[in-house]
């Protein structure tokens, strides 16, 4: 009987030094190769800002979405697609000019120098400006794919007014990771909880780099030599890697 344990401990141990070994393997391929290519940052939206109907205006944003109220009783609803969420900071005007500076757009208080505030992008650059200055006249301000673009009176996507393209950031190459234990041997290292750990910070680190939210793993803290190891835990592992882009 004690002989017959043993083995099936033995057993056991192998069949999960080899999950941890398969794990470790799909893990580098799905972060060393998958993360080569870039998943497009799109924008949908489109409106128009009367010059004639000034009111307040002012710029929001919501998550991944940024929000310019005409002050005329519409708001025009940018939204951004793996683009990452928006930040806004200073109390800023609709009618403005807007530069891209790295990770954000600095807008100015018409053509002065003044800088009122900037809207911050997580995962994506901006380059180019968009000219919707406070100035008599009418603008079209409308998305074509990766961009923002503004005319005068006019709903052609001619961009007369300026462009503001946003080229992401996310997934743009291979990532090194040093793991724990980098060699695991059968029968030899032993089972650790920083395996798990380091598996599933790295799993939302890419998830976060493609504009995703952390996933909520069962058992999110592992404890050594308390926590049991689960059916769950490499169910997750699995799934999540599958679900990743």
């Amino acid at each position: 009987m004690r002989l017959k344990k043993k083995l099936l401990k033995l057993i056991n141990f192998n069949f999960l030094i080899l999950i941890l070994i398969g794990f470790s393997f799909l893990s580098i391929l799905f972060f060393g190769i998958n993360q080569t290519k870039a998943t497009a940052c799109t924008i949908s939206g489109s409106g128009w800002i009367y010059d004639g109907s000034m009111g307040y205006r002012t710029q929001a944003v919501n998550g991944n979405q940024l929000l310019i109220y005409t002050g005329d009783e519409r708001i025009i609803v940018f939204t951004f697609t793996n683009c990452g969420t928006l930040s806004l900071s200073g109390d800023v005007p609709a009618a403005g000019y807007l530069v891209g500076a790295g990770n954000q757009i600095n807008i100015y208080d018409g053509y002065s120098p003044t800088l009122v505030g900037s809207i911050t992008i997580s995962n994506a650059t901006v380059s180019g400006d968009l000219n919707i200055v406070a100035d008599g006249t009418n603008y079209y301000v409308q998305s074509i794919g990766n961009s923002i673009t503004a005319c005068y009176n006019s709903t052609n996507p001619c961009g007369s007014a300026g462009t503001l393209t946003f080229t992401p950031t996310i997934c743009s190459g291979p990532v090194s990771i040093s793991w724990t234990d980098s060699i695991i041997t059968a029968n030899s290292t032993k089972i650790r909880k920083i395996h798990i750990d380091e598996l599933r910070t790295q799993i939302n680190n890419r998830r976060v780099d493609a504009g995703l939210a952390n996933y909520s793993w069962t058992d999110p803290t592992i404890t050594a030599n308390s926590t049991k190891i689960r059916k769950i835990h490499v169910d997750e592992l699995r799934n999540i890697t599958s679900q990743a882009p």
